[in-house]
């Protein structure tokens, strides 16, 4: 049957409607658009006319168009310059069958700016042509025959010798199969001949027969020579059992739902098996992996494996005389998208069983009509935003569509997906159910895009509009910053909205710079100190004027700085004339004790507000007035920071009742000009400045800090250098402040603060931040001390923990230096 070979030929001049769709960038209206003018060539003595085949165009990647006839495609389309591929075809690569032919050719060209490209697309086909003739030598000594035709991965076909079209399969290995009866009624079925069949190519196959044997010629091939001998015929062939179906007849499926009954192929054979091939043509089971056919005795573990996988269960008799194969779980993997590719056998499964001796059964074929799952998604309700979940009302075909649904939701028109958990599914009445899915943990949108898949494929989308919660906002108001608590009906949901929600200022998306989910409070920052602002809140990122909080008005703080924080108003607290430096000592051996060292005592400290405690450690109404026991802690420093006054706080040792210092008498020369007897010193104190003011009475001694002050400031900032004491090296200086009101009635502490200022011999700034962990509390007071020792207390405490070094010649014993100066507050 080899066919003539002609040339049919068409240009494409009509100028037709339709074009190309989106799918393919096209320029119509370009300037720089160029122009396409197929020319279509086919090849085969029967080929069909070329103005029935389909014309694909597409730019080598993701976009692509079909025309269904090439005589739809319009030569005056633009298309934009660029690579192009063009396939022309004439049926499909999946179909097999009698006049089925699959003709296909394809070329890659580049169209230009302004210019026409021809064209030139050669098709030929790709299937493979079998034609059978049977001799009457053959025909006469038969009472019945069968021819079928497989290719391998297709159908089983049994050849029609009136049939009006050739027949066609897929290229490849082919097989010939043989059932027949002679006219005394034995009877055989045989694997007849194995062919490896290239594309396109035309197979050619002649039956005859005489008393001792069958002969199958081959066109082109050597023969296969039959005997028709006693062991031919001495056992049956293997046969095959459909159990739950019938072989050949459509069974009804249901897209992913497990048939009510199993169903199975049941193989037995007389003999030993030696193959049992099962073949699975279906796309959807191919797409997993599974084999187009597989020997289920061939001992191809990983081509067995994929189908076990997806649920076939395959049991083979020790004596390998039978066989089961149970398919029933693996229908639900089938998908109805199948249904357009091709036209026949998508859905379709056989099995052939061959014995040790060559024989063969006759295919069993599970065709399936596979009706789609129908889902359709019920308009849903909108969902409180916050929500974990979500539950739409969905019509299905059958309950089991929720065993293969997928849940996606997209927050960017689709853009991107994120995979929901199904949480649930409800039998509302009969093929209504309600079916429960996870959302995003954060929603910022008024609605959120819902895809539900069903085996892979898109069963339904909508989108899920969202209600915001009834919740309210309260605001804390401070300089240039606002804190927004969120006052929804749950905890949860109040921690919910404070991770999400957005906060407006006068009508504008203020600046969130924190937030504290747990505590459901929003900061926002960049407001002005002493300004009026209406707050609003809204869960949604593009809000409508229904979706905000009623608005909150606020008024900001002051900013508001420490009095004299530069310390340059200073007064005078500390003037001593002439006061005793030790006790007195001898000028020279003689015991005659008439040298005694004085010095001046001058103190500034900063005016009131502020204060210290040099009251305590210069007491002036000490019973021993020494430089030993009275000793200034705060005063001016000689070091200037900044400006023109800097305050030294140094620890000391004092004792308002100091005991006699013995008198000293010199030995010999070298001689000293001070009493190196250094006396017990009872107390010790840190050198301080704070806001308030403070009394000693040589026993006890009263703080009374605070100063009036409204607002809340976010850190205190300033300049120091520390000097650790020689015998404490561990030591720094300390910097506290508090802010002080009233909450609920009473009067205490709202934020406090401390700082570690750690040595450093030159000018070093730091900065001690503050934070108001009461919502709402307003400040009325606020308390600031810097001190020379971090260890402070009262008398006995310092008395126990700061350390001083004595120092003779001097008479004094003093401790670790803190020098600061700029103190500010920042909001």
């Amino acid at each position: 049957m080899l066919k003539r070979i002609a040339h049919i030929y068409i240009i494409l001049l009509a100028a037709l409607a339709g074009g190309c769709s989106n799918d393919i960038d096209d320029g119509i209206g370009d300037a720089d658009a160029g122009y396409i003018l197929p020319h279509i060539y086919v090849s085969g003595d029967d080929a069909p006319d070329v103005s029935d085949f389909s014309l694909t165009l597409s730019d080598g990647g993701s976009k692509e168009h079909t025309w269904s006839r090439a005589d739809e495609f319009s030569p005056t389309q633009g298309f934009r310059p660029g690579r192009y591929v063009m396939t022309a075809s004439y049926g499909n690569a999946e179909d097999e069958g009698f006049g089925m032919p699959f003709y296909s050719g394809s070329t890659s060209f580049d169209v230009t700016a302004n210019k026409t490209t021809d064209v030139t697309v050669n098709c030929t086909r790709k299937n493979v042509a079998v034609a059978l003739d049977v001799d009457e030598s053959f025909s006469s000594r038969m009472s019945g025959y069968n021819v079928i035709f497989h290719s391998e991965g297709g159908g089983y076909f049994d050849y029609q010798l009136d049939a009006a079209e050739d027949l066609y399969l897929r290229h490849g290995d082919v097989e010939v199969f043989l059932h027949f009866t002679l006219v005394d009624g034995r009877a055989a079925s045989v694997l007849m001949y194995r062919v490896a069949a290239a594309e396109g190519e035309d197979l050619s196959f002649r039956l005859s027969a005489d008393d001792a044997a069958v002969t199958l010629d081959v066109a082109g091939r050597e023969p296969r020579v039959l005997e028709l001998t006693s062991e031919l015929f001495s056992a049956s062939a293997p046969e095959i059992e459909a159990e739950g179906f019938i072989s050949g007849t459509p069974l009804e499926v249901v897209e992913g739902v497990q048939p009510t009954v199993p169903v199975v192929f049941k193989v037995s054979s007389s003999q030993r098996l030696s193959e049992v091939v099962f073949t699975v043509q279906p796309p959807s089971l191919l797409a997993l992996g599974i084999s187009r056919e597989t020997d289920l005795l061939g001992g191809d573990e990983a081509a067995l494996g994929q189908l076990v996988q997806y649920g076939a269960d395959c049991t083979v008799a020790a004596d390998r005389k039978s066989l089961t194969l149970d398919v029933t779980t693996l229908l639900t993997y089938l998908k109805a998208a199948d249904s357009s590719v091709g036209q026949r056998n998508l859905h379709g499964f056989s099995l052939v069983a061959i014995n040790e001796l060559g024989q063969v059964s006759r295919p069993a074929t599970l065709e399936v009509d596979l009706r789609p799952m129908e889902i359709e998604v019920q308009t849903p309700d909108r969902v409180e935003a916050g929500a974990s979940t979500a539950t739409v009302r969905v019509k299905a075909t059958s309950g089991d569509f929720i065993n293969h649904l997928k849940v996606y939701t997209s927050t960017d028109d689709g853009a991107s997906w994120d995979n929901q958990a199904v949480t649930g599914c409800a039998e509302i009445s009969q093929q209504l159910y309600d079916v429960s899915f996870r959302l995003p943990g954060s929603v910022a949108y008024p609605s959120v895009r819902v895809r539900m898949d069903y085996l892979g494929v898109q069963a339904a989308m909508f989108d899920l509009y969202f209600t915001s919660p009834a919740y309210t906002i309260a605001v804390d108001a401070f300089a240039s910053q606002a804190v927004v608590k969120i006052n929804g009906s749950t905890p949860q949901v109040s921690q919910a909205i404070a991770s999400s929600a957005y906060v407006y200022v006068n009508g504008t998306p203020a600046n969130i710079y924190m937030r504290d989910d747990a505590n459901h409070l929003i900061y926002v920052t960049g407001l002005t100190p002493s300004a009026t602002y209406d707050v609003t809140c809204t869960i949604f990122r593009h809000p409508e004027s229904g979706d905000f909080t009623a608005p909150v008005r606020i008024t900001t703080e002051d900013i508001q700085q420490l009095p004299n924080g530069t310390f340059e108003e200073t007064d005078e607290v500390i003037n001593w004339h002439d006061l005793p430096m030790g006790g007195r000592y001898s000028q020279n051996a003689m015991p005659l004790f008439n040298r005694q060292n004085r010095t001046d005592v001058v103190a500034n400290q900063p005016k009131a507000p502020w204060a210290s405690v040099n009251e305590k450690t210069f007491y002036q109404s000490s019973s021993n007035p020494n430089t030993w026991y009275m000793q200034p802690s705060t005063m001016e420093s000689a070091n200037i920071i900044s400006g023109a006054v800097s305050i030294k706080l140094v620890s000391v040792a004092f004792d308002p009742a100091g005991a006699d210092i013995e008198p000293y008498r010199q030995v010999s020369p070298p001689y000293i000009s001070y009493n190196p007897n250094v006396p017990d010193i009872r107390y010790r104190a840190a050198g301080k400045i704070f806001l308030g003011s403070y009394a000693y009475n040589g026993g006890s001694e009263e703080y009374n800090e605070g100063y009036p002050f409204g607002s809340r400031p976010s850190a205190i900032n300033g300049i120091y250098r520390y000097i650790p004491g020689g015998d404490s090296p561990e030591d720094c200086g300390r910097v506290d402040i508090s802010l002080w009101g009233t909450v609920d009635g009473q009067y205490r502490e709202i934020a406090s603060a401390t700082g570690k200022l750690y040595p450093s011999a030159t000018n070093a700034s730091f900065s001690v931040p503050i934070s108001y962990p009461i919502f709402g509390a307003k400040a009325s007071a606020i308390k600031v001390m810097v001190s020379s020792s971090y260890d402070i207390g009262d008398i006995d405490y310092e008395s126990r923990h700061i350390i001083t070094s004595a120092d003779a010649q001097t008479a004094s014993s003093t401790g670790s230096i803190l020098e600061v100066d700029e103190l500010t507050l920042s909001y």
